[in-house]
């Protein structure tokens, strides 16, 4: 079993990368783990600019290969609102504190 998770780890080949929306350019990492902490931290910051750019930097590593890529992640960020983001962003956080605090036994 642990062969053929790091068979199916050395195989995933997706590049860790996402998008600086402040800079307006594209950031990559030196791999999935720094990328994911990357975006953890944008998620988790409290502040709604940066949980709506953690959110966009979601869709775009996603569907970073997709043509409607940009198409998605401009629909998404035209779309989602201040009002949209404060409601949605303590659940995001409480259920991320719960997983982190409480993990599930097999």
């Amino acid at each position: 079993m642990e062969d053929q998770l790091a068979e199916a780890i050395a195989r995933f080949d997706y590049p860790p990368v996402t998008y600086d929306f402040i800079a307006g350019c594209e950031l990559s990492f030196p791999s999935m783990i720094d990328l994911d902490h990357y975006l953890q931290d944008q998620l988790l910051s409290g502040a709604q600019d940066k949980l709506k750019d953690g959110l966009s930097g979601i869709l775009y590593w996603g569907n970073y290969r997709a043509p409607y890529r940009d198409y998605r992640i401009a629909k998404f960020r035209t779309g989602v609102t201040s009002a949209k983001l404060h409601l949605e962003h303590p659940n995001l956080l409480f259920q991320h504190r719960k997983i982190a605090l409480k993990p599930q036994l097999p």
